[in-house]
């Protein structure tokens, strides 16, 4: 039975994407928006999955950056579905063929076409997931950068209060 919506952890799994980067995702992107239960908890529809299946096609096979991927998701739901028709596997060439030496044992061997397909797929799987390891680290470099930014903000406005309250105690002695 199909769920109407899902939590961020089995999204998470569903796409193979940290819960902290479909987080980051969702304030990158304006057109992702997820709604939230009772609880605050993020809650994913169907059309929310494919916008963030779209995304990850758009970031980490296609090597689209940030703006272009917001440019091409602004454009609304038929730009979501051509993202993902675009990327629909294509199913694999099933008509096996027989060399003469296979046809009294009845050995099926795959074509040369075939072969190369299996190895251009293999090859493409192993170089994105180089680049989605790579995304990942830049992700997380990202992150840490936000969050010291983030803390120099605090230290410096904590820094201000420091010599306000100096000031004032040295004004009432």
């Amino acid at each position: 039975m199909k769920k109407l919506y899902y939590s961020i952890g089995e999204i998470s799994k569903m796409l193979g994407e940290e819960q902290h980067i479909l987080r980051h995702w969702e304030k990158t992107f304006p057109v992702l928006k997820p709604k939230k239960n009772s609880s605050g908890v993020r809650v994913y529809s169907d059309k929310d999955i494919d916008v963030l299946k779209a995304i990850k096609i758009l970031l980490r096979d296609k090597l689209t950056s940030v703006k272009e991927t917001k440019d091409i998701l602004a454009t609304g739901r038929k730009a979501v579905n051509e993202v993902l028709k675009d990327i629909s596997p294509q199913p694999l060439d099933t008509n096996l063929s027989y060399t003469d030496s296979d046809k009294s044992t009845g050995n099926k061997n795959t074509s040369t076409n075939e072969v190369s397909l299996l190895i251009n797929n293999d090859q493409q799987r192993e170089s994105n997931k180089d680049i989605d390891s790579l995304s990942k680290e830049v992700d997380a470099a990202q992150q840490r950068d936000f969050a010291a930014s983030e803390l120099l903000e605090i230290k410096s406005v904590l820094l201000d209060i420091k010599e306000q309250l100096r000031n004032i105690i040295s004004n009432e002695i």
